[in-house]
């Protein structure tokens, strides 16, 4: 049960349930870790007869303590793990220079029953040390057993590999074979009781336990009995072409294939009776809120076996800055942005209601705040933050581009190709109650542009359509200081998808043309102009081609013009979507890689519907023409802060599309159409003048 007092809660095992839990566990000891376990269920019951609170993890330390003796040799438990951090004949040398709150770290992981272990935090907050010490603790308490073949379940005599794993072997040597191989020699335990032979490719343990460095090739790693290991700088590991597909369609990395794989054998073969004697440790700096490592933490935030530290620098040294003035960073999200607290400044009801938090840093690392706050909070503070470079800095801006008065009017929200889906035609569409037929509700006659991202195997395929929604007047400055007024276009996007792989196979372009062809057809949308990105698309051209629709290759990739057109209209206010989260959480993890001036996606992440979006974008404009080619190099690149365009009617607010001055012309019938407000149907009317 858990119990709050003083606003903090925590959890106590009562003893109805510790009974429970005692029987449950008893089933599934042999008798030897039987006669063991009535040893630790009395010394338990005494504690509750003194008063003693249990809770859940002490309850598997105490027992699981007790069941190892009939793992160990002589019947005697591995010393606890404070005694081999600082014992000079166990790891004393190397464990002293442990921080404080990192060797309290250690102490509760070894108590715990934990397999799985993220170590994430700052640069210089210990996590590779760390982890380092705990592959020797590992390799010390095999060292205990009667035989670890048979713990781990498998044939005496077998191998069992403990890895350092990293992009390349020569990296895995270096960065963490080699570290953890020194630890070894210097310790008087090891020397004396399990001395192994150490060579440039392979430590070699008695027992038929090796230690070796490898790349992170799943099939290989995989082909070994894997006990545990140190997979190391996952965040960085840049291996496009060895992504698979998860069963849900989705495009992983080989970082997290490896990982999930090896979590998943590592508990199914080596878990006895809820205790897991090896671990793998996943180890890496920081670098976006898409990175794996988030993404891992989220997904095993409910997992009891899962062990997480995430430590910023100054709070593994606290001697070093414990006398430190500090002053505060604003942490922000989506909708804020982080910035430098003023002195006595609190954060306001709105930021706190958005998810904003603060920090507190010493006052050394001001002046590498001042200068780089994004990097500062993901190296110095250990916080992943939206992109590593974000090509999107602006979020209001972004966050006033979100139309949430509609919906996503299809079926699925990522599709998987082939599969049963449709359009939702009411939230598209107005059915003509005299002819039937089929109109969109926004804008009727627009001529509309379609775009798709095609994918390689694996790969997501990106698709949006959009329309040209009138005009904004735009007051800048010019080059000589004064002003300029422009009438630049309103884009709608009024459909996207994401569209995932059938497992094991490639999306069939065909199934990709008939959405198009549908709303074309079934849904009266004006379809004119279909942007490809050219992978795969010379016999998709031709197809638009022959169903009278014109179709040329844009490539978001080869110049970022159609993303910097998307960010003009970003940030001018000149464009609106729907809440479509595929689309949002790209725009917000989207980088500027200046090397390449290329926009690019974190590694793991993805793009496609936001390249299909910025490619619309860019046609509805006419900026693909030959003579507007270089419009985009030719406008100021909007600055992320509120006021940086000014609305025609003197409104500096982002968003501010000044409805009453929009004016659309249908082509069809001449008629004018007025454009007053957005968005809803209420708000669309026609004015006979």
């Amino acid at each position: 049960m858990i119990i709050t007092k003083k606003g903090k809660s925590v959890s106590v095992l009562t003893f109805k349930e510790f009974e429970a839990q005692a029987v449950s566990r008893a089933k599934s000891l042999s008798p030897d870790e039987l006669k063991f376990f009535q040893q630790g269920i009395r010394e338990i019951v005494q504690m509750y007869q003194a008063g003693e609170k249990i809770t859940p993890d002490k309850f598997d330390m105490i027992v699981n303590k007790y069941v190892a003796l009939a793992k160990w040799k002589n019947g005697c438990a591995p010393v606890d793990p404070e005694t081999f951090l600082l014992d000079d004949f166990y790891l004393g040398k190397m464990g002293k220079t442990l921080y404080p709150k990192l060797i309290d770290d250690f102490i509760e992981l070894f108590s715990g029953n934990y397999y799985k272990v993220l170590l994430m935090g700052s640069i210089g907050c210990g996590k590779s040390t760390f982890a380092y010490i705990s592959m020797a603790r590992v390799l010390y308490e095999l060292s205990c057993m009667k035989s670890p073949q048979r713990v781990c379940h498998i044939q005496e005599g077998s191998r069992l590999d403990l890895l350092a794993i990293s992009v390349r072997v020569p990296l895995a040597k270096k960065a963490v074979y080699k570290p953890v191989c020194d630890i070894i020699e210097a310790s008087p335990y090891f020397q004396q009781n399990f001395k192994p032979d150490i060579t440039q490719d392979e430590c070699r343990f008695p027992s038929s336990i090796n230690f070796q460095p490898v790349a992170n090739d799943t099939v290989n790693v995989l082909s070994l009995n894997v006990f545990g290991g140190i997979i190391d700088e996952v965040n960085f590991m840049d291996t496009p072409h060895n992504r698979a597909v998860s069963s849900d369609g989705r495009a992983i990395t080989n970082a997290e294939q490896l990982y999930n794989s090896l979590s998943r054998r590592i508990k199914s073969r080596f878990m006895e009776g809820g205790y897991i004697p090896g671990k793998l440790f996943l180890l890496s700096s920081k670098r976006a809120k898409s990175d794996f490592t988030e993404k891992a933490v989220r997904d095993d935030a409910d997992d009891p076996n899962v062990f997480v530290r995430d430590h910023a620098m100054w709070e593994v040294k606290p001697g070093v800055f414990m006398n430190s003035k500090m002053f505060r960073v604003l942490v922000g999200n989506d909708v804020v942005k982080s910035r430098i607290m003023k002195d006595g400044e609190e954060l306001k009801k709105s930021e706190i209601d958005s998810g904003c938090y603060y920090i507190e840093v010493p006052e050394e690392f001001r002046s590498e705040f001042e200068n780089e706050l994004e990097g500062s909070l993901r190296d110095l503070a250990g916080i992943a933050t939206e992109a590593i470079h974000p090509f999107i800095g602006n979020r209001e801006a972004l966050a006033l581009a979100v139309d949430k008065s509609r919906e996503h009017p299809f079926t699925s929200y990522e599709w998987v190709a082939g599969d049963d889906a449709s359009f939702i035609w009411e939230k598209l569409c107005r059915k003509d109650p005299i002819t039937g037929e089929m109109t969109p509700i926004l804008h009727p006659y627009a001529h509309r542009h379609a775009a798709i991202d095609t994918s390689l195997t694996g790969d997501a395929t990106g698709l949006a359509v959009g329309h040209q929604a009138g005009v904004k007047k735009m007051t800048k400055i010019s080059d000589d200081g004064g002003q300029v007024i422009e009438e630049l276009p309103i884009v709608v996007i009024d459909f996207m998808l994401r569209i995932r792989p059938p497992k094991g196979d490639e999306i069939q372009l065909l199934d990709v043309r008939r959405l198009i062809y549908e709303l074309n057809k079934h849904g009266g949308f004006n379809i004119t102009f279909v942007g490809l990105d050219g992978f795969q698309s010379v016999d998709s051209k031709q197809q638009f081609v022959r169903n009278g629709i014109q179709s040329e290759i844009i490539s978001v990739d080869r110049s970022p013009d159609p993303y910097l057109a998307l960010k003009h209209c970003i940030y001018d206010g000149r464009i609106l979507f729907y809440e479509y989260w595929p689309l949002l959480d790209e725009l917000k993890s989207l980088e500027w890689i200046a090397t390449k001036k290329k926009v690019d996606h974190p590694e793991g992440g993805s793009k496609d519907v936001a390249d299909a979006v910025a490619s619309v974008c860019y046609t509805v404009q006419g900026l693909h023409k030959d003579s507007h080619r270089n419009i985009i190099n030719s406008l100021p690149m909007p600055t992320p802060i509120k006021g940086g365009h000014i609305d025609g009617e003197g409104d500096d607010s982002y968003g501010n599309f000044g409805f009453s001055r929009l004016i659309q012309v249908s082509p069809s019938s001449g008629q004018e159409r007025r454009f007053r407000g957005y968005p809803g149907e209420s708000r669309y009317e026609s004015d006979d003048r």
